[in-house]
């Protein structure tokens, strides 16, 4: 801990992300003669300020984690299986494994491929937990062992093509990729991990646009998102809808056809979570629930502004996560009730995954940050729903300071220090 002159004070957690910024409390009067201790519980700190006044601060059990550095054009993230690791690529190109909290570990492990710089636009986790597969420009394709085994490039990728997704079958054994911008063929391909050999599959044209004058993005015909369905079959969601294909053939069906660019996000049975977005860089984005049999959809979050990458993921409770243009992460149910609120982001969101066994929600932003949140308990309503005397309330057995009008100041209001009462209840955060 590190008392600097001024009027904050900042602590740095040693379950947070290693190399994450310290947490930082602030106060409007001085530190002078300063002295401060954090309870042995880790739940509270205690600083005597100045002669006559100490304060007491609340201290996350898990707070969150802030790192600088991610500054890249694309800057996706991903979970590991069992929830022990979290995926990065960085500023320096060179992907990165994240020990998360709890897990014992504070050591962060760096995966390159030597002698090769990319920007590593996508990965995903063998289910297993053996191996990282991670896709790029420049037609970066490669496997990287979690054993400390030689990094593995896969050859056939376009290299003037860039991908975005990239998908690994459930027993470990096939790899996919596809183009999702750039000149030329669209195609899909899929590796067979032990031997390295690959199979090319021609992705149909795109329709052609509803206005004839508009100008070509790169982005047609591009494919998303891909999500292995058993080891024969291979959804795959982009521009115009989401197919399914036989990986064995390369024979493909049109499931759900829509002018907008798709991504999928979680599939079960015959119903799935699909991410729409229409033209422009702000949207509208739409997340719909797909009932593949029928080919019928319903709007999750309608006309709801969302930037970037939407991750859904599942394990005994569905969970969905979404990156907004102003900053904010929302996380709750795929029913339609409001999300809870996470922020911290400066400016747009980019990219968010939500860990298999629900405890951490990762984000990514324009700010160059990446951020580990605790998961909200979701049993609750958020807290910005809550009926006006409701979150007075609440925000009053948070905190004894006080807004107080104070009409001698420029907007008529200050803040104001009550007599702390002591807490016949200690509140939880």
């Amino acid at each position: 801990m590190w008392k600097p002159p001024g009027t904050f004070t900042q602590l740095w957690s040693l379950d947070a992300l290693p190399g994450s910024r310290p947490v930082t409390l602030r106060r409007s009067g001085s530190w002078y003669v300063a002295n401060c201790d954090v309870h042995p519980s880790g739940d509270w700190m205690a600083c005597s300020c100045g002669m006559d006044r100490m304060e007491l601060w609340p201290l996350p059990a898990r707070p969150v984690s802030v790192l600088d550095g991610y500054a890249m054009i694309i800057r996706p993230a991903a979970f590991s299986p069992d929830s022990r690791w979290l995926a990065t690529s960085w500023g320096d190109e060179v992907l990165r494994l994240w020990p998360l909290p709890g897990t014992g570990n504070r050591e962060v492990q760096l995966l390159n491929v030597p002698g090769r710089m990319c920007l590593w636009t996508g990965f995903t986790f063998d289910p297993s937990g053996r191996y990282l597969f991670a896709v790029g420009n420049c037609g970066n394709a490669a496997i990287f062992p979690l054993d400390g085994s030689p990094v593995r490039r896969l050859e056939g990728s376009p290299e003037e093509q860039m991908q975005f997704a990239c998908a690994v079958s459930p027993s470990g054994r096939l790899v996919a990729s596809a183009t999702g911008f750039g000149p030329g063929e669209r195609t899909l391909r899929v590796w067979d991990v032990e031997t390295g050999a690959v199979r090319v599959f021609p992705v149909p044209e795109p329709d052609p646009p509803e206005d004839p004058g508009s100008k070509p993005t790169g982005f047609e015909g591009g494919i998303q998102t891909l999500l292995f369905d058993g080891e024969t079959v291979l959804y795959s969601a982009g521009d115009g809808g989401i197919r399914c294909w036989d990986v064995e053939t390369g024979s493909h069906t049109l499931l759900w056809k829509i002018r907008e660019t798709v991504s999928l996000l979680h599939k079960k049975g015959d119903s799935v979570l699909a991410l729409s977005k229409g033209s422009g860089r702000g949207g509208p984005f739409k997340i719909h629930r797909v009932n593949l049999a029928t080919n019928e959809s319903v709007a999750v979050l309608d006309d709801f502004a969302v930037t970037g990458t939407i991750h859904g993921t599942y394990a005994s409770e569905a969970v969905i996560a979404a990156a907004a243009p102003n900053g904010l992460i929302l996380v709750g149910r795929p029913d339609g009730s409001p999300p809870h609120l996470l922020a911290g982001h400066i400016g747009p969101a980019q990219c968010v995954a939500i860990s298999p066994d629900l405890k951490w929600v990762a984000s990514t932003g324009e700010d160059n940050t990446l951020r580990l949140w605790p998961m909200p308990d979701l049993s609750k309503p958020p807290l910005h729903t809550l009926p006006q005397h409701q979150l007075v309330a609440k925000l009053k057995s948070l905190t004894n300071l006080r807004t107080v009008p104070d009409p001698e100041t420029e907007n008529g209001w200050k803040i104001e220090l009550e007599p702390f009462p002591g807490w016949k209840s200690v509140p939880t955060w």
